[in-house]
């Protein structure tokens, strides 16, 4: 698993989320249907269920959507500057605004490469 990309295994970490959600709902409205003891309820249960998987899977999505936009992409980033300031020399400070959501990351990083650059 170490192997797979940072946003990879924070996709599929999602994934499973969802797929939690789902298993989760269904568990429910089949134990729902199951005490009711009635067969013509069926549909009803089964549109319950499609509409509130439908709905777990879109706030999911945008969750993760969010996830990969503000705290993966920018921890590649950072990365990927860190490296080309131990590697090649490039001498130009990190910008700390794109992982402005990641705390006090950012700037550690820019004063650790700037310590670099300078030593």
């Amino acid at each position: 698993m170490t192997r797979l990309g940072l946003r990879l295994r924070i996709f599929l970490f999602f994934g499973l989320l969802a797929l939690g959600g789902l298993a989760i709902t269904a568990g429910g409205l089949w134990a729902g249907y199951r005490r009711a003891g009635d067969p013509a309820l069926l549909p009803a249960y089964l549109f319950s269920f499609t509409v509130i998987g439908l709905l777990v899977l879109a706030l999911v999505v945008a969750v993760w959507l969010l996830f990969d936009e503000h705290v993966a992409r920018p921890i590649e980033r950072l990365a990927s500057d860190l490296r080309l300031r131990a590697h090649g020399g490039v001498r130009a400070p990190i910008d700390p605004r794109p992982a402005r959501y990641l705390g006090d990351l950012a700037p550690a990083a820019a004063a650790l490469a700037e310590q670099l650059g300078d030593s």
